[in-house]
């Protein structure tokens, strides 16, 4: 018995006329076709297609009843293959951005590992919905795999949409450098320029070049050169004008002109040898002669170091322009590497001011999900087929069986547990009846030993009896001898 049940269940169920979920309770037959060689059901394919339509949950014991059906569904195991061969390659083309070094092999490893989790995780998709002829079903079934199956074709996409458009984004990082290139090269130059005082320290903090040329120096010499010579060219000033005054005095006194502070007496005389004497003095101690000297020697000085300041100054620009290239150089050797984001960055710029190019990059992400979307879609639009008719009749069957097994399971686990249940009764039944014949041929025995009491008793007491009779008949017999 145990064999046929299992004979019954290894053995698929072959219906003539196949119940659809979710249809009324008497759907229309849907017929099994026969093999194109007239055998059914068709012989067992141990072709290569047979390992494809695995990936997608094809049980072969069931196609062999549908054969028609093979070349569909090896198709559709085609498309899920293909589906992670464009991962695969997605994912090479994103390893050689994102690490440009990479070896070979480990890029072909990376990518073969994302390709097969791609091409399981659609297989698994795809295998959930056979089946399934609800509309209903179909949809809650569907499309959270279409969900998933747009965010995985988001990611496999962006890769090589990045590779078509590789030119267009060369040219636009190159632009880009370009341009951030001459900018480093001006903020540089501005936050070294030749009066540093110039400088907001907070917006050119890192960009300040160590530049020693003594300009500073200089410039600190020649404004102390300058401030002294002012100094003195305006007190040699009042001092000439109060000579000019003596001056002044001395000729009015000595040509005898009338006037405030004067005698009026033409030619030499006293007055005029005392004023004269007077100018002499001042200018002996004023030193007027030495002070000329000493601001010709400033202005000499003054001379000088502008010259030296302006050496200086055309020094310290060429030391400030060619320290600016060499940051500027140092900063494009440091961003030269373009990684995946820096090319996502600049096909966004390109596309911002190219509908063409915004347009084209689209369509590119499109097709990669539809392409990757397409399994379920193909799933979706294809309709029923035999196949998923004869697995849909093979999983309720399955069910019933089971429900089936389960009930004589559990109903032959209550047998027992009764049979058992009734053994255990009948055990303690027959350990009560040995109990009360141990306790009835106790009583009995008791009841005999004190019978037997009884009976020694009564057995003395007789003797004792008679024993006193006979006493007693024998007492008067003495008497009377």
């Amino acid at each position: 018995m145990l064999v046929d049940r299992q004979a019954e269940a290894a053995t698929p169920l072959l219906p003539d006329a196949v119940t659809l979920p979710g249809t009324p309770s008497h759907p229309p037959a849907v017929p099994v076709p026969p093999a194109a060689s007239g055998r059914w059901p068709s012989p067992p394919d141990h072709g290569p297609a047979r390992a494809l339509r695995r990936l997608i949950g094809i049980r072969e014991e069931l196609l062999d009843l549908t054969a028609d059906e093979r070349p569909r569904y090896t198709k559709y195991a085609f498309i899920v293959l293909n589906t992670g061969l464009l991962a695969a390659v997605s994912m090479g083309v994103a390893v050689r951005k994102v690490v440009p070094g990479a070896p070979l092999l480990g890029v072909l490893a990376v990518a073969l590992i994302w390709g097969w989790l791609i091409l399981t995780l659609d297989g698994f998709l795809v295998s959930c919905s056979h089946g399934v002829f609800d509309l209903r079903s179909k949809l809650v079934l569907l499309l959270p795999r279409l969900a998933v199956a747009l965010v995985v074709g988001l990611v496999i996409a962006e890769p090589l949409v990045l590779q078509i458009f590789q030119p267009t984004i060369r040219d636009q990082i190159n632009a880009t450098n370009s341009s951030s290139y001459d900018t480093e090269i001006k903020l540089w130059e501005a936050c070294n320029p030749v009066d540093p005082t110039t400088v907001d320290r907070r917006s050119c903090a890192g960009h300040i070049l160590p530049v020693t040329s003594g300009l500073q120096s200089l410039r600190d010499q020649l404004s102390a050169t300058s401030t002294q010579l002012v100094t003195q060219q305006k007190e040699l000033d009042g001092l000439q004008a109060q000579f000019r005054t003596l001056v002044d005095k001395t000729d009015a006194e000595c040509n005898g002109d009338a006037r405030t502070g004067t005698t009026g007496v033409r030619g030499k005389g006293p007055a005029c040898d005392a004023d004269t004497a007077a100018q002499e003095q001042f200018r002996t101690d004023q030193r007027l002669a030495g002070r000329a000297a000493e601001l010709a020697t400033l202005r000499t000085q003054q001379a000088d170091l502008t010259a030296a300041v302006q050496k200086a100054a055309a020094d310290h620009a060429a030391a400030v322009d060619k320290g600016a290239v060499q940051k500027a150089e140092q900063y494009r050797r440091d961003h030269s590497g373009v990684g995946l984001l820096d090319e996502d960055k600049a096909l966004g710029k390109v596309s911002a001011n190219s509908f063409f190019v915004f347009a084209g990059v689209w369509l590119v992400r499109l097709l990669v999900l539809l392409l990757d979307c397409m399994p379920i879609l193909v799933k979706f639009m294809g309709g029923p087929t035999s196949y998923d008719a004869i697995l849909a009749e093979q999983l309720r069957s399955n069910v019933v069986r089971a429900g089936t097994r389960r009930r004589l399971d559990e109903r032959g686990i209550t047998v027992h547990q009764e049979v058992e249940i009734y053994r255990r009764e009948q055990d303690a039944q027959a350990a009560r009846e040995e109990i009360d014949a141990g306790y009835r041929l106790a009583r009995a025995r008791r009841n005999a030993d004190l019978e037997d009491q009884i009976n020694q008793l009564a057995e003395q007491y007789l003797s004792q009896s008679r024993w006193s009779a006979a006493r007693s008949a024998n007492r008067p017999g003495r008497q009377a001898g």
